[in-house]
């Protein structure tokens, strides 16, 4: 995104919030339209740039993280035991 940024000059911080939120998909997305629900009943305010940074990582990753691990243990148990090696 930042390399976006640069090459179309955007450098408002409320401006990077919104062009970044418009790539957002599925649950990032879903959950993007609560916080500007929220923003727009003034209950929040999140239009710095690296709050968005901050906020989603901390809002997803952890989730996407416990969720993969799970997947590739799942894979691995369903594979013979010289398939893994």
């Amino acid at each position: 995104m930042e390399q976006y940024f640069l090459a179309l000059n955007v450098e408002d911080e409320a401006r990077k919030v919104s062009v970044a939120t418009m790539y957002l998909t599925g649950d990032a997305k879903l959950w993007w339209c609560t916080k500007y629900a929220k923003i727009q009943a003034n209950q929040i305010r999140l239009d710095a740039w690296a709050l968005l940074q901050e906020t989603i990582p901390e809002q997803f990753f952890s989730q996407n993280v416990e969720y993969n691990a799970r997947q590739a243990v799942r894979n691995w148990s369903r594979q013979a035991p010289c398939e893994i090696m």
